[in-house]
């Protein structure tokens, strides 16, 4: 009789541990920070990187570039390994920032839906 009373109180125990553990899953993941490198559409959301929004600047206005051209367009330096912190390049001037003030001055469109409505998820 004590070991099916053990045995009980065990398995309340492991189903209350197990339904402790599930109710954070339940109510769903916490927000991550958005990412410095990516680009949202205003009008269909569609969600784009930096290198590619650079991309298509590129396939309309240089049709022709070389990949010595290509290749510095689309690459951003992002300091020292000490810069960290307030002074980190990704947090002060995040490359998607950048990246949307070019599209929105050079009329580049939505692959999508051809609006030109950038917004900087960082």
């Amino acid at each position: 009789l004590t070991s099916q009373i053990s045995e009980i109180l065990q398995f309340q125990t492991l189903s209350a541990m197990s339904l402790m553990l599930s109710v954070p899953r339940l109510v769903g993941r916490p927000m991550r920070r958005p990412g410095i490198m990516d680009l949202r559409c205003g009008r269909c959301s569609h969600k784009i990187d930096a290198k590619e929004g650079m991309q298509l600047l590129i396939r309309r206005h240089l049709p022709d570039a070389s990949v010595a051209a290509r290749s510095s367009l689309t690459h951003w330096g992002w300091g020292l390994r000490k810069q960290t912190g307030i002074y980190d390049v990704g947090r002060t001037s995040p490359p998607s920032r950048q990246v949307r003030d070019v599209l929105m001055g050079a009329k580049i469109g939505c692959p999508r839906c051809g609006a030109v409505e950038w917004r900087a998820l960082a």
